[in-house]
């Protein structure tokens, strides 16, 4: 099951408003698929990139908001032809802090797949 997240609502949306019209999509665990389906359109998915963000386990969707277009991976993320992105929480790494932990995650580039009517 995936959740849409709303790039609107990221922070630092304003420098980044080239992606309003990309989907993102969440999922609290890693796939094995290289499709997937959602609303009614069907997706690829290209090569993962693993990412770190700072964050807390209780809003992880939250603290990819909060951080994602902060990073430098995502300077790389956001110049790619893709239709779209999905985020997978994997793991996390617990920091000094009791509340501050660093998620791990991979990003997955979605590309649409049109098919052809013969």
């Amino acid at each position: 099951m995936f959740k849409q997240m709303n790039p609107k609502n990221f922070a630092n949306f304003n420098q980044n408003k080239d992606v309003a019209n990309k989907l993102f999509l969440y999922s609290d665990h890693d796939l094995t698929d290289e499709e997937i389906a959602f609303g009614d359109k069907e997706y690829g998915l290209e090569e993962p990139m693993s990412i770190d963000l700072p964050g807390q386990l209780t809003d992880i969707m939250h603290s990819i908001g909060r951080t994602l277009f902060n990073i430098y991976e995502w300077s790389l993320l956001k110049t790619s032809f893709c239709d779209g992105f999905l985020i997978c929480y994997l793991d996390f790494v617990t920091g000094n802090d009791s509340e501050a932990k660093q998620l791990k995650f991979k990003v997955y580039l979605l590309k649409e797949i049109k098919f052809r009517r013969d």
